[in-house]
C-alpha cells in the first residue's frame, strides 16, 4: 500500500532552513522557474495550440529586496542560473542558485541549491534531483520520479533519496512544467484565478496548493538588446500552500514578469519576513535537439 505523501515525511524529515530561509524558496514556477502555475484533472497533456516556452539559458541577478522585522537575513546577494531544454520525450529543466547571505548577527553564509527535473510533454511522468547546501552541509537531498494515473485520480512518487519509499499523490496532482505552460496558455486572455495541486520533487514541501492571479500587463522599459521588449508579458502572482494544511497565508509568494515566449524579465520572491529579486542578466536561445 502507498503512503499518502506528507503523512509520513513529516516526522523524518525535519524543517529545512535553506533560502526562506526556511525551506526551498526558489524552485521558480518551472518555473518551478516551476513553477511556474480553472482547475485541470490531472494527466491532460498541454494542447498542443497552446503556448510553448522558448529553450532558453538565462542569468538572474539576486539582491535583498526588503527585510521585515523578525527575519533572519540582513543582507544577499546571488546568482541563479535557469535553463529549458525541450528534450524530444519532454522538458528539461536545470535551476543552480548561488547566493551569500549575512544573517543579523552579522554572520556570513553561502548557499547552493540545485535543482534539475524532466517532465514528459503528456504531462504524466516527472524525474527530479535536488540538492541543497549551506556553509558545507548537505541540507536537502532529494531524487525520484513520479506518475500520474492516465484518469485524473491522482499518482505515485517512487522516492530514492533521502531514502526509498512509496507514495501516493492525491487527485488533480500535475508536475511543475505543466503548471507553467498552463500559466503561459492564459497570460494573455487570463479569465480569472487558478487553483492547483503541484508536485515539484522535494520531500518536505514538495506538494503544494498552488493560487495563480494574472495582473497588469508589462509596459515597455527593457533595453532593446534585450530581445524581450517587443514581446507581450504579464505580471503573474503565485501563492504557495502547504497541502496538508488549510491557511490563508501562503509559505511564500513568487511575482512574475513572464513575457509570451516563457522568459522572465525578472522576479521577486516574498517570504512574508523578506523578500528577495532577480532581475534578468542575459539570456540566450537554445538550438532545437535533433529529435
Amino acid at each position: 500500500m502507498l503512503e499518502s505523501f506528507g503523512q509520513q515525511t513529516s516526522d523524518r524529515w525535519p524543517l529545512l532552513r535553506f533560502l526562506r530561509l526556511r525551506g526551498r524558496g526558489t524552485a521558480l514556477p518551472a518555473l518551478s522557474l516551476a513553477a511556474a502555475t480553472a482547475i485541470f484533472m490531472s494527466g491532460a497533456g498541454v494542447a498542443a495550440a497552446a503556448p510553448q516556452v522558448l529553450p532558453h539559458r538565462a542569468e538572474y541577478q539576486i539582491t535583498l529586496e526588503t527585510v521585515r522585522t523578525g527575519a533572519m537575513v540582513a543582507a544577499m546577494k546571488g546568482i541563479l542560473g535557469f535553463e529549458w531544454r525541450d528534450v524530444c520525450d519532454g522538458w528539461a529543466v536545470n535551476q543552480r542558485f548561488g547566493i551569500q547571505f549575512t544573517d543579523k548577527q552579522g554572520q556570513q553564509h553561502w548557499s547552493d541549491r540545485r535543482y534539475l527535473t524532466w517532465e514528459a510533454k503528456d504531462g504524466r511522468a516527472f524525474r527530479f534531483s535536488i540538492r541543497a547546501v549551506r556553509d558545507d552541509v548537505v541540507i536537502e537531498e532529494a531524487e525520484g520520479q513520479a506518475v500520474l494515473h492516465g484518469d485524473g485520480t491522482g499518482g505515485e512518487i517512487l522516492f530514492k533519496l533521502p531514502s526509498a519509499y512509496r507514495a501516493a499523490l492525491p487527485e488533480g496532482t500535475i508536475f511543475p512544467s505543466t503548471h507553467f505552460l498552463r500559466i503561459l496558455a492564459d497570460l494573455k486572455s487570463p479569465e480569472g484565478p487558478r487553483a492547483d495541486v503541484v508536485f515539484s520533487g522535494s520531500e518536505e514541501d514538495g506538494l503544494q496548493r498552488v493560487n495563480t492571479f494574472f495582473g497588469s500587463e508589462i509596459a515597455d522599459g527593457l533595453e532593446s538588446d534585450s530581445g524581450l521588449a517587443d514581446l507581450f508579458g504579464r505580471h503573474v502572482r503565485i501563492g504557495y500552500f502547504p497541502y496538508f494544511e488549510r491557511r490563508l497565508e501562503a509559505d511564500y509568494e513568487v511575482i512574475l514578469q513572464v513575457r509570451e515566449n516563457g522568459v522572465l524579465d525578472q522576479f521577486v520572491i516574498d517570504y512574508t519576513d523578506f523578500s528577495i529579486k532577480g532581475v534578468l542578466n542575459q539570456w540566450v536561445e537554445i538550438p532545437p535537439t535533433d529529435c
